[in-house]
């Protein structure tokens, strides 16, 4: 196993098994080994057919990494009912602060299933994205002035320079523990972060909360890039990337561009399920020359 200081933490469900398969079979040809927390998202019924799932495959492609399974009630005792009404998308988010808790190494970089490795790597090669002040969206503006509000911060308003709101993100393990004893405790934290989800005109964004408490307590971290014009973490497909009729092949030379320029991280985000089909993704992994990372076992959801 390499040497490294970071753990790998995934978040996902039953749903995601075909993007996380991708995403295994990219780990196995790309990256090093490393720790990895993965983290059952769903309902514990659901476990054990995951889990039967999963395990031949981590048996087969993961023997490099150190890989732990946790449920979901590993890492907080919420009943049934309060666990329902997060949808899985809200605690995903509480989760990835959460999982600090199974974490041995100072940091770990978060990952979603939608992601996938597409270049040779150690986890320590993924810098953090540039903050910016072009982050945010209506909801998450209230909800980080909202969370402002609680850390005891001034809100300044569009001068406010944060990280992209999206995977990969690395959290300092000790800030992310930090951060949760600013409530009663990890039950109480997320019952905050639920109801300020259900807020009108909130869209709740982990990484900001994250980032706030690292402005707060002086300990956010900016990495220097070896090509200052790419700010972010990532070359993930959104359906912003298909405006203006670009095609399928042209948004995936982007991703290729951006892979060429020391980004080791592709994704494709849900909001392009309905736009593409296996064809799509097929076309997008001969682009990338990575074809061998599709998946084999499930059948694919698009």
């Amino acid at each position: 196993m390499s040497t490294t200081n970071r753990t790998l933490v995934i978040i996902t469900c039953v749903k995601d098994k075909w993007k996380l398969e991708m995403l295994i079979r990219s780990m196995f040809a790309f990256l090093e080994g490393c720790p990895v927390v993965i983290i059952y998202n769903e309902q514990d019924k659901k476990y054990k057919e995951w889990l039967e799932w999963f395990t031949p495959l981590k048996e087969k492609l993961l023997k490099r990494f150190n890989v732990q399974t946790f449920k979901a009630r590993d890492l907080l005792d919420i009943h049934h009912l309060e666990y329902s009404r997060t949808n899985g998308w809200t605690s995903q988010q509480v989760l990835k602060i959460l999982a600090h808790q199974k974490v041995k190494t100072p940091e770990y970089v978060i990952v979603d299933s939608k992601n996938f490795f597409m270049k040779k790597c150690n986890l320590n090669d993924i810098l953090r994205s540039t903050p910016h002040g072009f982050w945010t969206l209506d909801g998450v503006t209230e909800f980080t002035k909202y969370s402002c509000e609680f850390l005891d911060l001034v809100y300044p308003g569009h001068q406010l320079k944060l990280r992209a709101n999206v995977t990969p993100y690395i959290m300092q393990t000790r800030v992310a523990k930090r951060l949760v004893t600013k409530w009663e405790d990890k039950e109480t934290f997320f019952r905050w972060f639920v109801e300020a989800a259900h807020m009108p005109q909130h869209s709740p964004a982990e990484f900001v909360l994250y980032e706030l408490y690292e402005l707060k307590t002086r300990q956010r971290i900016v990495d220097d890039r070896p090509y200052p014009h790419i700010q972010s973490s990532y070359a993930t497909l959104w359906d912003i990337s298909f405006r203006g009729g670009r095609t399928v092949k042209q948004a995936a030379q982007w991703v290729k561009s951006m892979r060429d320029q020391g980004i080791y991280v592709g994704g494709i985000h849900s909001s392009i399920h309905w736009m593409i089909n296996l064809q799509d993704v097929k076309t997008i992994l001969k682009v990338l020359d990575c074809e061998y990372i599709l998946p084999q076992t499930v059948t694919c959801p698009f």
